[in-house]
């Protein structure tokens, strides 16, 4: 996309498609909106939402007798009335109890729990709740390590987070995929703010050793490989790997896919192709590697034990590479040196400390700049 050649249109045709594109690729009922100096019809985009900034309102009126606890039940009732609806009855405590156990937890209140609550919080024969206990089951419930695994889930889900890959072309293995999932989970059971949430996955791996572990956010997406392993193909693939990145990035972070600037400007969103490559370029200058969550020490250490084994298995790598360039069989000689080798290298390995702890990250690799591919494609 787009189709290369003309495919089929005559002169005429190719002329208005030509003429339509200078215009601004209008789609309104009134191509008078755009001209071809004007561009983007930002006046008309910026009565969209998305594109309006956040501002405090405030709440609105609403008709005597509704119950308001606070301004959010303001917004609830006003659009409730607009649509000629009631207010619904408040829930009895029985009621209420199981639905936040639900909603905040995921799980049903135990009926030791259930009991427990239910007494405390309907105080009167009306069946009024009790605000003050109301107050102390939420923050209960909110500091249970539940409530990260109950909502942190959604943000995994946005992530397209997954234990074991299982994308497309990518058999990678991701031994360590949960360092991220149980980061996801602490940051909701910290309160992490949402400003230094996004920070962390983002360049987390500038800030600290628990922050990088939220690169996870991008370093768990799929890696496409090539199909044939010729320049088009490997040219190809990497583009679709990067595409994955910049659409998971806007998406989560922006509320909205660049993914069609990948091949030309949006028709409608202000979003060109040199700012899709402007983020592609920097997930290209990005690489994946185990970051490690121990001091240098152990890792050293660790290091130190495997270097010796490498070393053993490069010396009997290397002398039945010789062998089989040489097109003959190892003599008795060379196999009882592989022997020796391979006894030394087991003494080695019973005695190395097991790996570290690691998490699936990613980290700068260059600094390049990123052309414009033209087309959606690398190689042009």
């Amino acid at each position: 996309m787009p189709p290369e050649g003309k495919r089929g249109l005559n002169e005429s045709e190719i002329e208005a498609l030509s003429e339509w594109v200078r215009l601004g690729a209008p789609w309104t009922k009134s191509s008078k909106e755009f001209t071809p100096e004007s561009g983007y019809d930002w006046a008309r985009m910026r009565q969209h939402w998305s594109w309006k900034p956040v501002k405090r309102v405030a709440p609105p009126s609403v008709a005597f007798g509704a119950v308001i606890k606070n301004a959010i039940d303001r917004f609830v009732v006003a659009g409730l009335e607009r649509g000629n609806l009631k207010q619904p009855e408040s829930a009895s405590a029985t009621v209420f109890v199981r639905r936040v156990f639900l909603d905040l937890l995921g799980l049903p209140p135990s009926p030791e729990e259930w009991t427990h609550w239910v007494g405390r919080i309907d105080s009167d024969s009306d069946g009024n709740l009790d605000d003050l206990v109301v107050g102390e089951l939420l923050d209960e419930l909110l500091g249970r390590e539940q409530y990260g695994e109950r909502w942190g889930r959604h943000w995994l889900d946005v992530a397209r987070y997954s234990d074991v890959g299982g994308w497309s072309q990518d058999n990678r293995a991701r031994p360590k995929a949960w360092q991220y999932r149980d980061w996801v989970v602490r940051s909701f059971n910290r309160d992490m703010p949402y400003n230094e949430f996004v920070r962390n996955q983002i360049v987390g791996d500038k800030m600290g050793r628990d922050e990088a572990v939220g690169t996870g956010f991008f370093a768990l997406g799929p890696n496409y490989s090539s199909d044939g392993g010729d320049p088009d193909s490997i040219a190809q693939a990497k583009s679709e790997t990067l595409d994955d990145r910049v659409d998971t990035f806007s998406r989560a972070f922006l509320g909205m896919t660049v993914s069609c600037a990948r091949c030309h400007d949006h028709k409608f969103d202000p979003i060109p192709i040199e700012d899709y490559y402007s983020i592609a370029g920097v997930f290209n200058n990005a690489g994946e590697g185990d970051r490690p969550l121990v001091d240098d020490s152990v890792v050293k250490r660790y290091h130190d034990h495997q270097r010796p084994i490498r070393e053993l298995k490069d010396r009997i790598d290397k002398l039945r590479r010789e062998a089989r360039d040489g097109k003959r069989e190892l003599d008795e000689k060379e196999k009882r040196q592989i022997e020796v080798w391979e006894e030394e290298s087991k003494v080695l390995k019973s005695r190395a400390p097991a790996k570290f702890e690691f998490a699936h990250a990613l980290h700068d690799r260059d600094s390049k700049d990123m052309n414009v591919a033209l087309r959606g494609k690398l190689l042009k």
